[in-house]
C-alpha cells in the first residue's frame, strides 16, 4: 500500500505544481527509471537491501519503480539554475533519503547489508547522472548543436 500511496502523492505533485508551470519533461523521467533499474535491481541481487510489495518487477515494486520516473519529472521541473545545483541536489538527496527511511518504518523496504549515508551519496551520484545525460541529450538533438 505505501508504494501505492507514494506513487498518487507523486503523481499528485506533478499535477498540481508542475502541469499549471508547464514544467512537465518526461526525459529527465526516463533517465531516473531506467537508472534507479539497473542500481536497485543489482543492489537487490547483491543482497545489500530487499522490497516487499506488489506487483513486483524484477524484485522491485511496479510503483515504487513508476515513482522513480515521477521523481525525474519532479526532480527537473523544480531543478533551479545551474548556479545552485549545488545546493539543490544534496537536499533532494536527503528528501530521497527521507522516504527510504520512512519506507523502512512502513515495513515496504528493509536495509540488509546497507546504510542511509550509503543512499545519501549514492542519490547525490544518480541525480548528477540524471542531470548529465539530460543536458547531454538537449545539446545532441539540439537545432543549435547541428
Amino acid at each position: 500500500m505505501f508504494w501505492y500511496i507514494y506513487f498518487l502523492f507523486n503523481l499528485l505533485l506533478i499535477i498540481i505544481f508542475l502541469r499549471k508551470r508547464q514544467k512537465i519533461n518526461i526525459l529527465p523521467g526516463i533517465f531516473a527509471l531506467l537508472l534507479m533499474f539497473m542500481v536497485d535491481t543489482a543492489a537487490v541481487k547483491l543482497k545489500l537491501y530487499v522490497f516487499y510489495g506488489k506487483p513486483q518487477f524484477y524484485n522491485l515494486p511496479l510503483f515504487y519503480l513508476l515513482s522513480g520516473f515521477l521523481l525525474g519529472i519532479i526532480y527537473w521541473g523544480f531543478k533551479p539554475s545551474i548556479k545552485w545545483l549545488w545546493l539543490y541536489i544534496p537536499v533532494i538527496s536527503l528528501l530521497f533519503t527521507g522516504v527510504e527511511s520512512l519506507a523502512q518504518l512502513f515495513k515496504v523496504y528493509r536495509h540488509l547489508n546497507w546504510k542511509y549515508s550509503y543512499s545519501f551519496i549514492l542519490n547525490i551520484f544518480a541525480l548528477v547522472e540524471v542531470t548529465a545525460l539530460v543536458y547531454y541529450w538537449k545539446y545532441l538533438f539540439s537545432k543549435k548543436g547541428n
